[in-house]
């Protein structure tokens, strides 16, 4: 029995399994149920949050259009043009 935990430390698979399976195999049931309660049960918090990202992304993409029809000036929504020339 003299030496068997550092032969298990030398080889590869005691570092897979210890360090990355292990750690990955006792995160994914909590991950699995926070997928599938933001799916199929979500909460109010959730989603407002939702909500707030797609009102957030069409008014990203609205200044973006916006914005390029100023490309030789300064953009009147408080920020540069994409193609400004200096």
């Amino acid at each position: 029995m003299n030496g068997v935990a550092l032969g298990m430390m030398a080889g590869p698979r005691f570092w897979l399994a210890g360090v990355v399976l292990a750690p990955a195999m006792s995160l994914l049931p909590d991950i699995t149920h926070m997928t599938f309660q933001r799916t199929f049960a979500p909460k109010l918090f959730q989603i407002y949050q939702v909500r707030r990202r797609l009102s957030a992304g069409r008014q990203g993409r609205k200044w973006e259009l916006r914005c390029r029809a100023h490309r030789e000036q300064r953009c009147v929504h408080g920020h540069e043009g994409a193609g400004l020339r200096t």
